[in-house]
């Protein structure tokens, strides 16, 4: 009897570790594609406000630094790069990171995260995606993840010209798919 009660805390235990982060710094390096649903882009000209939608598929990267509070909770900050196909001008995001992870007594986990930021170059404004995925952990540092969210990206632009008319403001938002890699 005693021989299966210790074989089952020794079980417990190593499931139990897998499903662990420590405390302190931790890193991850996240590559990605959205699927933009559309620009909407508002020139004023002498014709007054004209609309122009256009695709705003980008493939993205990014690295986050933070501290890991408790092995639900994590607070960093992060910058990407966004290249946009569409244009073929890239978008570089800064942003906070805030991220929940519902622990399982397996390898896997759950997670919950936002990003909250403003991103500069090609498009400058107000950025923010919320998401929700899986993560594999490699061992109690590493792991592998996989999300899906919703990125929202507007921007303004104003006084910039495009032929006859002046560029206003826009919205760049789109479906994002990422992996990880978590250190």
């Amino acid at each position: 009897m005693k021989r299966y009660l210790f074989l089952i805390l020794v079980l417990l235990s190593t499931v139990t570790a897998f499903s662990q982060t420590t405390k302190g710094f931790r890193g991850m390096f996240n590559v990605g594609y959205t699927v933009g649903n559309s620009i909407t882009e508002v020139y004023s000209s002498s014709y007054g406000n004209q609309y122009y939608d256009d695709s705003t598929n980008r493939i993205t990267f990014k690295l986050i630094g933070g501290y890991q509070l408790s092995p639900a909770f994590f607070v960093g900050a992060g910058v990407g790069m966004n290249y946009c196909t569409y244009a073929e001008e890239f978008a570089i995001p800064i942003f906070a990171d805030v991220r929940y992870d519902l622990r399982t007594r397996s390898r896997f986990s759950f997670f919950a995260n936002v990003q909250i930021g403003y991103s500069v170059n090609y498009i400058e404004g107000f950025n923010m995606q919320p998401s929700v995925g899986v993560r594999y952990a490699l061992n109690d540092r590493l792991g592998l993840s996989l999300g899906i969210g919703y990125e929202i990206q507007s921007f303004d632009m104003g006084g910039e010209s495009m032929s006859s008319y002046n560029y206003k403001e826009g919205n760049a938002n789109g479906f994002a798919v990422q992996l990880g890699f978590e250190f």
